[in-house]
């Protein structure tokens, strides 16, 4: 990457700061309706609170990123006057668009799946898509195939999608009855 690219890596990544504030207030919210309902032994409140999460995560991402696909050509002169500063973020907008929205499932199901006290699966499942997609087609993409910012922004969101995905999946086959039973009883325990 040249440093044009790397300028706009980092302008970038403020953009989507701001956008992730959404997703994780929505995260956490849901995650502790979610151990709430749990720990009161109520597993189909908490199982219906986790999915009306997830759709409002959903709802609220791609109203986001619309915005975002609608005002981005008026923002990047708002970040950067350099003419091509500014096309690179623009060609980029769109991929950190549907980032946003997988990003978005990703980081509430993670939460979820933490509500129900299954952090450690949560974490190695977030661990193994950075470690093992996004960075090895970072470098990929960068080096072995020379594709600049949008390669960079490719990479990151394919492995969003595939953690994402997996504790989507994980959340969905959950056994909610099961999960209050043992929350509540160590719950009680303490």
């Amino acid at each position: 990457l040249g440093p044009a690219e790397v300028v706009t890596w980092a302008m970038l990544g403020y953009i989507w700061s701001m956008m992730k504030y959404l997703s994780d207030g929505i995260a956490d919210a849901a995650e502790v309706r979610c151990a709430l309902h749990l720990v009161s032994n109520q597993p189909e409140l908490a199982r219906l609170s986790a999915y009306k999460s997830l759709f409002l995560g959903l709802v609220t991402s791609i109203f986001t990123s619309s915005i975002l696909f609608m005002v981005g050509a008026e923002v990047a002169p708002l970040i950067t006057p350099d003419p091509t500063l500014q096309r690179l973020m623009i060609e980029v907008f769109p991929l950190i668009g549907m980032g946003h929205i997988v990003m978005t499932i990703g980081i509430i199901s993670w939460a979820l799946v933490g509500a129900q006290g299954r952090y450690t699966q949560a974490t190695i499942v977030q661990f193994i898509c950075n470690w093992g997609v996004t960075i090895p087609l970072s470098s990929l993409f960068t080096y072995g195939l020379r594709i600049d910012l949008q390669g960079l922004t490719s990479a990151f969101v394919l492995g969003l999608a595939l953690s994402g995905a997996a504790n989507t999946y994980i959340l969905v086959r959950s056994r909610w009855q099961r999960l209050a039973s043992i929350v509540s009883m160590e719950n009680q325990l303490d």
